[in-house]
C-alpha cells in the first residue's frame, strides 16, 4: 500500500465546592459537591437554565440501518439462509442472527419488506443453533431472532409461526446460552448474560416462555455487578470496559422495558440503570461521541447502543412526568448517532473510528469483531433504537456534554476523570489496562473540532487490536521524567494518583499529583472553552518533558508530511486538520527525539517531546477554524 510505504519511510528531526480525592467518586459542578450522578445532572440542569443551544434533528436510526441491511442482503448464501463473510467466506460468529435482528426491527417499522423471505431463511438456522445448542454463545440469539418474529408472525403461514413459538419456548437457557453456572462454571458470568436476560424478558413478555427462576436469579447476580453509580463492571475490581458498561445496561433496559421484576429486584435494577444513563450522559464528548477506555471502544456500533440506552430512558423519563430530562437524553442519543454518520455515509461503511482502507482491518479486536458482523451490529441497534423511541418527545435543548462545567471522577473499578466547560472536554485514564489504554490525559474534544484531531483516545502499550504497523510506547499527553519515563509508562492503581479540584464560574481547576519513582509531577490545568492551560512542576535534579500525541493519519487524510515540518517551532506545534488549526504553545524547547509511529484505533501518531528549562513548563492547547 502507497500511504503505508510512505509512512514507514518518514523521518523528522525536530470556587466553587473543592475536592480532594484519592480514588473514589467525586460529581462537582458550580454547585458544589453532589453525592451522586442524579444530584450532578440535576444541579447542571439547574445551572443551564433557560440556556438553548442549535436545535439538534432527530437522528435517521432507520435510514442508516437500511443501508447496512441491504448491503448485507447481498451476503445471503440461497442454499443455508446463513450470511458469509464476502472476504473470509465463510459465516462468522452472529453475523446472520444480527442480520435477522437488524432486519426484523426495520421491517417492524416498515420498511425492507421486499426482504422478507430473505429473513425467514436466516431464520431457520439461526433458530436450530439456538434449540439445538450449535453454539457456544445462544444468549445472542433470542433477541434478535424476536425482532424478526414480531416483523413476520402475521405473514407467514400458521405452521411456520408455530415452528418459531415452540422453538422459542422449548429451549432451557440454562443449558442453550454459553455463560451459565451449568455452561461455565469458573467463567465470568458478564455482559453475555444481559443479552440472554434481554431475550428472556422479551419471550416472556409476549407469552412464548415462562422462564422466571432463571430470569430471577440470574438478574440478581448481575446487579452485584454495578459499582454505586450504577456502571456495570464487567471485569470485575479494574480494567472495566466503558462500552461494556453500556452494552450490559442497554440489554437489561430491554429487559426492564418488557419484564416487570418483582421486588426488591425491580427498584434495585431501576436506581442502577437510571445512574447508569446519566453517567453516560457525564460521559459523553462534545462531539456526540461515546468514551474511550477497555475494550471495544472507538468503534461506531457503541453510538448505536448509546442512543438505544437513552431511547429507553427517555421513556422512563416520561413515565415520571419529566419531560425536560427525557428530551435531553433524546438529543443526547441523536448527537452521538450524528457523530458516527461520516463513516456509515461511505461505501462500504466503516465501522471503527478511522478511514484506514477496511481490508487493513485497522482496529479490528483480535480474534474477533469481524467487520461484517460488527457492522451489521450497527444496523441492528440504530433499528432498534428506532422501534424503542418515543419520537412525540420533542428533543431537549441542551446536554451537558454540550455547556455545562463539571468534573466527574469515576468509581475506581473505571479509574476515569472527566473535566468539561462550554463545549470542551478532557478525560484523563488513571489506571490503564495496557492492552487498550495509556496513563494520563487520553482524549482532547472541543464541540464543532473533528473529534482526532487533538486526541480521542490513548495509545496502549500492546494493543489487543490489528494495527497497520507494529505498536511502540505507550502514548497520551503527559509529562515526564528523564529518569522514569512518562505517565503513560507507569505502573499505577486507580488511588496512585492524587486528586483535587474545583470548579469556577469560567470552568473547571484541578491538579493531578502523579507518583514517579524519583519523585512526584504535578500537573495543574485550567480548562475554559475550547482552551487548556497547563502549569507543569516537579521537584528533583533529572530533567521534566511533556510528550505531545500528533496525528499523522487517520487512514486517509495526512496531517503531517514531511514538507510541513517547519509547522513544528521552537516552543510548540501546531497543525492543520480538515480546516482546522490544533496548537500547543509552552515556555519549553521542542524536540522530536521519538521515532517511532504510535498507532491507537483512530489512526498514528508522532511524539514530540517539550523539554522544561529548568522544572516547570508552562502549556496552552487549543483548536479552532483555520485562519
Amino acid at each position: 500500500m502507497k500511504w503505508l510505504s510512505l509512512l514507514l519511510g518518514m523521518t523528522c528531526t525536530l470556587a466553587h465546592g473543592m475536592e480532594k480525592n484519592s480514588g473514589g467518586p467525586c460529581f462537582l459542578s458550580l454547585s458544589g459537591s453532589a453525592a451522586s450522578p442524579e444530584e450532578l445532572v440535576k444541579n447542571l440542569v439547574k445551572e443551564s437554565s433557560g440556556r438553548k443551544l442549535e436545535k439538534v434533528e432527530p437522528a435517521d436510526y432507520p435510514g442508516l440501518a437500511e443501508k447496512i441491511v441491504r448491503q448485507a442482503s447481498r451476503w445471503q448464501d440461497p442454499e443455508s439462509g446463513r450470511l458469509l463473510d464476502p472476504v473470509l467466506h465463510k459465516e462468522t460468529s452472529v453475523l446472520t442472527i444480527r442480520y435477522v435482528g437488524a432486519l426484523g426491527a426495520l421491517m417492524l417499522q416498515g420498511r425492507c419488506m421486499d426482504l422478507k423471505d430473505s429473513c425467514i431463511r436466516a431464520m431457520e438456522g439461526t433458530l436450530t443453533d439456538l434449540v439445538e445448542v450449535k453454539t457456544g454463545h445462544g444468549e445472542f440469539y433470542p433477541k434478535e431472532f424476536m425482532m424478526g418474529y414480531l416483523a413476520l408472525r402475521d405473514k407467514v403461514p400458521p405452521e411456520l409461526r408455530q415452528k418459531w413459538e415452540t422453538g422459542l419456548g422449548m429451549y432451557d437457557p440454562e443449558k442453550a446460552y454459553g455463560r451459565t453456572h451449568s455452561n461455565c462454571p469458573r467463567g465470568a458470568l458478564h455482559n453475555f448474560v444481559t443479552f440472554g436476560l434481554a431475550g428472556e424478558a422479551m419471550k416472556f413478555h409476549y407469552g412464548l416462555a415462562r422462564n422466571q427462576e432463571f430470569m430471577y436469579a440470574y438478574l440478581k447476580e448481575q446487579l452485584a455487578r454495578f459499582d454505586a453509580s450504577g456502571m456495570y463492571r464487567d471485569k470485575g475490581e479494574t480494567h472495566n470496559p466503558m462500552v461494556y458498561d453500556l452494552t450490559a445496561r442497554m440489554n437489561l433496559a430491554i429487559a426492564e422495558y418488557h419484564c416487570q421484576y418483582p421486588e426488591p429486584l425491580r427498584t434495585e435494577l431501576r436506581k442502577n440503570l437510571r445512574y447508569g444513563a446519566l453517567c453516560g450522559l457525564l460521559s459523553q464528548s462534545p462531539t456526540g461521541e461515546t468514551p474511550f477506555g477497555g475494550r471495544s471502544n472507538q468503534q461506531n456500533f457503541v453510538e448505536a447502543s448509546f442512543a438505544l440506552t437513552c431511547e429507553l430512558e427517555a421513556r422512563q423519563y416520561m413515565r415520571e412526568n419529566n419531560p425536560a430530562m427525557a428530551g435531553i437524553l433524546r438529543r443526547a442519543a441523536a448527537r452521538a448517532v450524528h457523530s458516527i454518520v461520516p463513516y456509515l455515509r461511505e461505501e462500504p461503511i466503516f465501522y471503527n473510528k478511522n478511514l484506514f482502507p477496511p481490508e487493513t482491518q485497522h482496529g479490528r479486536q483480535k480474534g474477533y469483531g469481524w467487520y461484517r458482523a460488527y457492522s451489521v451490529l450497527i444496523a441492528s441497534q440504530l433499528a432498534m433504537a428506532s422501534w424503542y423511541a418515543d419520537k412525540s418527545i420533542p428533543m431537549g435543548d441542551w446536554t451537558p456534554a454540550e455547556d455545562s462545567a463539571y468534573l466527574w471522577r469515576t468509581e475506581r473499578g473505571f479509574h476515569k476523570l472527566f473535566a468539561a466547560v462550554s463545549g470542551t472536554q478532557i478525560v484523563f485514564e488513571l489506571n490503564a489496562d495496557p492492552e487498550y489504554d495509556a496513563n494520563g490525559w487520553g482524549r482532547f474534544h472541543i464541540k464543532g473540532i473533528p473529534a482526532g484531531m487533538m486526541l480521542s483516545a490513548p495509545c496502549p502499550k500492546n494493543p489487543n487490536y490489528l494495527t497497520v504497523v507494529p505498536p511502540s510506547a505507550p502514548l497520551s499527553l503527559s509529562p515526564g521524567r528523564e529518569k522514569d519515563g512518562s505517565v503513560a509508562e507507569l505502573d499505577l492503581s486507580a488511588a496512585d494518583c492524587r486528586f483535587e479540584g474545583k470548579v469556577c464560574p469560567d470552568g473547571p481547576e484541578f491538579t493531578l499529583v502523579w507518583p514517579f519513582p524519583s519523585g512526584p509531577v504535578t500537573e495543574k490545568f485550567r480548562l475554559t472553552g475550547g482552551k487548556v492551560s497547563l502549569h507543569v512542576t516537579k521537584d528533583g535534579g533529572d530533567r521534566l518533558y511533556y510528550r505531545i500525541p500528533v496525528l499523522v493519519t487517520d487512514g486517509r487524510n495526512w496531517v503531517a508530511m514531511p514538507r510541513e515540518l517547519n509547522r513544528y517551532t521552537e516552543s510548540g506545534v501546531f497543525l492543520d486538520y480538515k480546516g482546522f488549526r490544533y496548537t500547543v504553545q509552552s515556555n519549553a524547547v521542542l524536540k522530536l527525539n521519538e521515532t517511532n509511529i504510535c498507532p491507537n484505533r483512530n489512526g498514528l501518531y508522532r511524539v514530540f517531546r517539550l523539554f522544561a528549562p529548568k522544572n516547570t513548563l508552562e502549556l496552552t492547547f487549543q483548536a479552532a477554524k483555520q485562519p
